[in-house]
């Protein structure tokens, strides 16, 4: 704990020394029309045969885009898969995901993406 508040302490130090101004800084531009996002939505659908047998995946997928800052954009996926054994099973899935991309300058982007899906049956209940 020490070492971090040490850290915390120098890092403050160089940035008041080369002269960056805290109080400007703000993670949503004010007045920057954020809180109206855009939707956009895709669907797949795929068939497979071999052996006598047949499987199929249909998908949809919606998302909302939000532009946080002019060089921070927020997307959030949600979605649902159906898988199809034509030989009497299924599986249905409840697919969602986050991308966060941030552009500190033209050169460098860095995006985080998470994702994930889990079974319809683990959503009885609620």
């Amino acid at each position: 704990m020490k070492n971090a508040i040490v850290v915390l302490v120098v890092v403050c130090a160089v940035a008041a020394a080369s002269g960056l101004n805290p109080d400007n800084f703000s993670l949503v531009e004010p007045g920057y029309d954020w809180l109206k996002p855009s939707f956009s939505s895709r669907i797949g659908f795929s068939y497979v045969t071999s052996g006598g047998k047949s499987w199929a995946t249909g998908d949809y997928v919606g998302t909302l885009s939000f532009d946080l800052h002019p060089n921070l954009t927020a997307d959030l996926d949600l979605g649902y898969r159906r898988f199809f054994d034509f030989q009497g099973g299924d599986l249905n899935a409840v697919l969602g995901g986050l991308d966060l991309d941030w552009r500190p300058t033209d050169d460098l982007k860095v995006h985080l993406h998470y994702a994930g899906s889990f079974p319809m049956e683990d959503m009885e209940g609620l």
